[in-house]
């Protein structure tokens, strides 16, 4: 929690600050977009945590943001004292090659130089492709009582015998509490040369989540809380990442 004007002010300029650095991003889709990534984190290097939705206040009012449970560390979580109540999540680095949106990049209205991304037909439908290609943090709550999205890597796992060999589309539809996540594995590819030699150069990625650092050039000492735009709506997978039912 951050109090007084000065407390929030440094917050936000360490945050703005860090953006225009080599910063580590999240991988997010908005409803009805989707990604093309590969996984580069093996069925031995996953990570499981837990994480609080926390409003925080910032110079532009109110916002959620993730803030990752201390109690399995310390004993102690303020979090959790307060009676908010921690979703497991699961960590993964990817290597992103693009994403899918359905509408052209909002900013060219405000800045004739923003990114113009080009548009791509997906069968009768037209996306506009936003190329990444770069590492990102692939993270994912576990939703529902049965931990569908944990029970879909756990089935690939046994299918593939690895998440690597393969790239992964990541979609979405919906959004807030009506909202539905899909992961269809491709076909098997042998992983590019130059993704390989990423994979080589990646920082820990349990110093990410414990929040040891928050940038490829620049270890953090403090976390930097980001922001989760999206709750996922609980679903069953089949083994070739389709959903089966809806848990409600």
């Amino acid at each position: 929690m951050l109090e007084g004007v000065n407390k929030i002010k440094q917050r936000t300029q360490e945050i703005e600050s860090l953006s225009g650095q080599n910063r580590i991003n999240i991988l997010g889709i908005a409803d009805s977009e989707s990604a093309l990534l590969r996984f580069l984190t093996d069925t031995d290097g996953i990570i499981k945590d837990k994480l609080h939705n926390v409003q925080v206040a910032t110079p532009k009012g109110t916002s959620w943001r993730k803030i990752r449970c201390t109690k399995e560390d310390t004993g102690i979580c303020e979090h959790c004292t307060a009676g908010n109540t921690p979703s497991y999540v699961l960590y993964l680095w990817s290597y992103v090659y693009y994403k899918l949106h359905p509408n052209q990049n909002s900013k060219l209205n405000e800045d004739p130089a923003a990114d113009k991304w080009s548009p791509l037909k997906v069968g009768t439908s037209t996306y506009y492709k936003e190329e990444i290609n770069q590492p990102m943090v692939f993270r994912s709550k576990l939703g529902g009582k049965d931990k569908a999205i944990e029970k879909a890597f756990f089935e690939f796992s046994d299918e593939y015998g690895t998440w690597c060999d393969r790239d992964y589309k990541w979609s979405r539809k919906g959004k807030e509490l009506d909202t539905t996540y899909l992961l269809t594995p491709k076909d098997p590819s042998k992983t590019a040369k130059e993704i390989e030699e990423v994979k080589k150069s990646l920082p820990a990625l349990a110093d990410y989540v414990v929040g040891k650092i928050r940038s490829f050039d620049l270890p953090s000492e403090e976390e930097v809380p980001q922001e989760e735009e999206e709750q996922e709506k609980k679903t069953i997978f089949d083994k070739k990442g389709k959903v089966e039912k809806d848990l409600f």
